[in-house]
């Protein structure tokens, strides 16, 4: 007859933790009957197990060397194999669920060999029906068969020791019967943890590999918890697909409960990474923006895209395109906010976004730039963009005539004159004024092309800058031919400037373009009148 081995990782307790296995037709462990020892079933533990032994196999008392002890032959029987985890006294019921039915059982060991059982330690055949098993109260070893006490003395058994027992059922019915263990020692329960993980795309999926008797009554829990410990997700399935919310690192944990109570575990660290991820490598040039797509996906399919150019103040959307990389050129200056969302084939949407700021310098002289260079004199040009913007990173330049760079800041220091331009670079948009400084001393005069008077104590005024001229008289009106302002004076020092209100101090004249005209003489020429006209944009 084949063997039946109870191997059990873990405790059993057959004292304080008593326990009933019913044995029947469903498994014991993970195996059906076992009918020979060679093929002896493990028992794991105090848990409850039904079934019923019908049939038989090989003769396993055919060896001379395995003594049947008290048993006449093999009728429905199944055999087992226990390990002890603790030592002590062990006890057990075996109790048919027909009252009309007998079992017999016999034990060998400690550590016994299939090919040389030798006689059993205990045996019971006694034949009255009901229960039978291994008892604190008798003294007899051996019992049966025929008429007398159905309980056989208890076994002290030591850490270690492994026992074959057969159980069987004589009178040969289809009763089930069950074991309730007893006493002190404690049987070793051997149960095992183990996984294995796979992370595609976005889902994290295991294997359980966890080992033990009676799988299908284990318990599981999963954990996976982030770098501080707390947790992400648990479940208490067997197996785990889990599409994550967070990426990162993680360690994912399985806990494993057998039916005795036996509590194991074990973890692995996970690398959780999103499948979809939006990303751009952006550009401008001057108002031109362009972004080339580096979006990251899992699969084959490439995801669908939608790009959104909006101003960044008001929201409002100023360019949208679903093609793969973007390329806009903006109109005016502003700050704009470029965002680029990807959509892949398993419903996931990641978005990327960018702010970029287009700025336009405009660009004036001030008063002192245009000058009269006389011989052997030194003098500073000055420069200076009206709708200058605090920290921008602009460049400056100062050019000569040849194109030789003279300064690459705001002002220039000049020991002849020429001409001379200076050019400012905002990020890719440019702007440059040019001047001529002439030798002699003659009346010139500049006059700005734009003004804005909104009291930030920065050109609010549309003021004349000029040198050595005298007698000035100036015209401002508007589109319809109105004079708006007008305003004399000997030198240009001691004239006041329009400050953007109807004949300098009625209503305010609205943001438009303003025809003017200026009068002066030039000292050397006092009787010959100059007469100089031209617009002058008002902004507000």
């Amino acid at each position: 007859m084949k063997q039946v081995y109870l191997i059990a990782k873990g405790l059993l307790g057959l004292g304080f933790l008593l326990g009933v296995i019913t044995l029947g037709w469903a498994q014991a462990g993970s195996k059906n009957q076992s009918l020979d020892c060679d093929d002896a079933q493990s028992l794991c533990g105090s848990v409850d197990i039904t079934f019923k032994p019908l049939g038989r196999g090989k003769n396993d008392f055919a060896n001379g060397n395995n003594k049947k002890g008290c048993l006449t032959v093999e009728n429905n029987t199944i055999w087992y194999v226990f390990e002890i985890e603790t030592p002590g006294t062990l006890t057990f019921v075996l109790s048919p669920d027909k009252e009309n039915t007998d079992y017999d059982f016999s034990v060998w060991g400690p550590n016994p060999d299939c090919n040389n059982l030798g006689e059993p330690i205990r045996c019971n055949s006694s034949q009255p029906f009901g229960d039978t098993g291994l008892s604190l109260d008798s003294d007899f070893i051996t019992q049966g068969p025929g008429p007398g006490s159905v309980w056989s003395k208890y076994m002290d058994v030591l850490a270690g020791e492994k026992y074959i027992m057969v159980i069987d059922n004589f009178s040969k019915n289809t009763s089930s019967f069950k074991i309730k263990w007893g006493g002190t020692a404690i049987l070793k329960e051997e149960v095992e943890a183990a996984f294995t993980n796979e992370v595609t795309c976005d889902k994290l999926s295991t294997k359980n590999l966890s080992k033990g008797c009676y799988l299908d009554k284990f318990t599981y829990l999963w954990t996976l918890t982030d770098a501080s410990g707390a947790v992400i997700m648990s479940s208490t399935d067997r197996e785990l697909n889990y599409r994550p919310a967070v990426v990162g690192n993680f360690l994912l944990t399985l806990i494993c409960t057998s039916p005795t109570g036996k509590v194991v575990q074990t973890s692995q660290n996970v690398t959780l990474e999103a499948p979809l991820s939006a990303k751009f490598e952006a550009n401008r040039a001057c108002k031109h923006i362009t972004a080339h797509n580096k979006s990251s996906f899992c699969g084959s399919v490439e995801p669908a895209y939608k790009w959104e150019l909006k101003n960044a103040v008001s929201g409002s959307l100023v360019h949208t395109t679903d093609s793969k990389d973007f390329s806009y050129a903006v109109t005016q200056e502003g700050t704009f906010l470029l965002s680029l969302a990807a959509h892949d084939a398993f419903g996931k949407t990641s978005v990327h976004t960018d702010t970029f700021v287009v700025h336009i310098p405009k660009l004036m002289l001030m008063k002192d730039s245009l000058t009269c260079f006389e011989d052997d004199s030194l003098d500073y040009l000055h420069a200076h963009i009206f709708n200058e913007q605090a920290s921008y990173p602009y460049k400056w330049a100062w050019h000569n005539e040849k194109g030789e760079v003279l300064a690459s800041s705001k002002e220039c220091l000049i020991t002849q004159g020429g001409e001379f331009m200076f050019l400012v670079d905002a990020e890719g948009c440019r702007d440059s004024v040019r001047l001529r400084i002439t030798p002699a001393c003659k009346a010139e005069v500049w006059i700005p092309t734009a003004f804005t008077p909104n009291n930030d104590q920065l050109n609010d005024v549309f003021q004349l800058f000029g040198k050595y001229g005298i007698n000035y008289d100036f015209w401002v009106y508007n589109q319809w031919g109105l004079l708006v302002y007008a305003n004399s004076g000997a030198h240009i020092e001691e004239m006041q400037f329009w400050n953007g209100l109807m004949k300098g101090q009625g209503e305010i004249c609205p943001s438009g373009e303003y025809s003017w005209i200026l009068k002066y003489y030039s000292p050397e020429l006092p009787y010959k009148p100059i007469q100089k006209h031209g617009s002058v944009a008002l902004i507000r």
